[in-house]
């Protein structure tokens, strides 16, 4: 089997950062307003939910959000036999809900050129070739994102990691 040359390989693309500050994005110009007299008593109310609910999170936080969370996350038990012989349950806890990590379902891929620019040069790939078609994922995107569905030289793969 021969290994495609690098500059046949097409990259993921990174998805773009949101505007900064001062780079050069503009806003369109926004009309200023007066406050009504109602408006600062509304400000003033909502600050003041806003104070009290950041002071109970303080002070009883630690023990409503153990009761809380424990509640929300799913469950479930599991009996497993010990060196002993006797069976000891396990709870399994579930972190992330389903579909919590976003898979990548329509990828976009740049040339190596570009890549080039973002791409750190130790950065690990993971490199299909099917049919002359060759594609390159970043390692660090796959363990940000998990799955890539894409079709490879008509193919259709999903990419793991």
């Amino acid at each position: 089997m021969t290994v495609p040359e690098r500059d046949s390989f097409r990259f993921l693309r990174r998805p773009s950062p949101p505007a900064r500050a001062g780079t050069g994005a503009t806003r369109p110009a926004s009309k200023v307003h007066e406050p009504a007299a109602g408006c600062t008593v509304l400000a003033v109310k909502v600050l003041l939910v806003v104070v009290v609910a950041v002071m109970v999170v303080v002070l009883f936080g630690p023990t409503l959000g153990r009761g809380i969370l424990s509640s929300l996350r799913p469950t479930e038990a599991l009996l497993v036999p010990t060196e002993s012989g006797e069976m000891q349950e396990l709870t399994i806890v579930t972190l992330l809900g389903f579909d919590a990590i976003p898979a990548i379902l329509e990828p976009d891929f740049v040339s190596v050129q570009v890549a080039s620019a973002w791409m750190d040069p130790g950065e690990q790939v993971l490199g299909v070739s099917i049919n002359g078609d060759h594609r390159a994922y970043s390692v660090p995107m796959l363990s940000r994102h998990e799955i890539v569905n894409d079709v490879v030289g008509g193919v259709p793969i999903a990419v793991t990691w």
